[in-house]
């Protein structure tokens, strides 16, 4: 799916909702992200991407929790990243190593990593935010996977970080 931008006013109060029950450091990242976008970037058309750890699995066998290539809420062509956030929210023991690439899948071997974490215990939170924003020239592909930089996917929802992106153009 093609970026589909909309107004930043609406992308902000859906980030406040699926921070409900995040961090206050979490909060306040994507707080000081938000007045830095209105003050000094004149409050630019966003996307939010989120998904679920249930939903990521239902991605299973593509290499990805969330691409182009069927993932839950992939976003193919070209884009900018401004913020991740993912949390492990189960309480599964399988190592999880989130990852953000600027690919299609974690498969093709050309996947080039933009951020992410090893989210092993449940509470684990990963906020990753840059205002000038990161392009990525291909797809944004959101994977975990079992090893650091593998291609083995976690396999339960327990293991599975859920989350989101903000993209702009």
């Amino acid at each position: 799916m093609a970026l589909t931008l909309q107004n930043s006013n609406l992308v902000w109060q859906k980030v406040r909702q699926l921070l409900n029950g995040a961090s206050p450091a979490a909060q306040e990242a994507f707080r000081g992200l938000k007045v830095y976008f209105a003050t000094q970037k004149k409050n630019p058309d966003l996307q939010l991407v989120s998904w679920t750890a249930s939903g990521a699995l239902a991605a299973s066998g593509t290499g990805t929790m969330a691409s182009s290539t069927g993932g839950v809420a992939g976003i193919a062509g070209t884009g900018t990243l401004y913020a991740v956030y993912a949390k492990h929210q189960g309480t599964g023991t399988t190592d999880a190593f989130f990852r953000v690439d600027d690919a299609i899948n974690n498969v093709t071997g050309t996947a080039q990593a933009i951020c992410g974490a090893n989210l092993n215990a449940t509470g684990d939170e990963f906020i990753w935010t840059n205002p000038n924003g990161t392009i990525f020239l291909v797809d944004l592909c959101v994977t975990s996977t079992t090893t650091f930089g593998g291609v083995t996917e976690t396999t339960g929802v327990a293991d599975t970080p859920h989350g989101f992106a903000i993209l702009g153009a």
